[in-house]
């Protein structure tokens, strides 16, 4: 699963943010962080990894301009 927004023109952009699952020494301990990625023009322009997912929404808030409410869940 992943979450997706767009912004209004111009100057479109794409944001999606996936969870990436880690592996941490010692102990073999999982956990979560969630990559946000930034598109212009159908290409990656910047990632920025979260260890929340709220923190990546809020960190596309500030630095983009992206409403939290314009994201949307969906399966990839």
């Amino acid at each position: 699963m992943k979450w997706v927004a767009d912004t209004p023109e111009p100057g479109k952009l794409h944001f999606e943010i996936e969870p990436e699952e880690y592996t941490s020494l010692p102990g073999n301990q999982k956990h979560t962080e969630y990559k946000l990625y930034v598109y212009e023009n159908g290409k990656n322009t910047h990632d920025y990894l979260q260890e929340q997912l709220q923190w990546a929404k809020e960190y596309a808030r500030e630095r983009f301009g992206v409403p939290l409410d314009a994201w949307r869940q969906i399966d990839s």
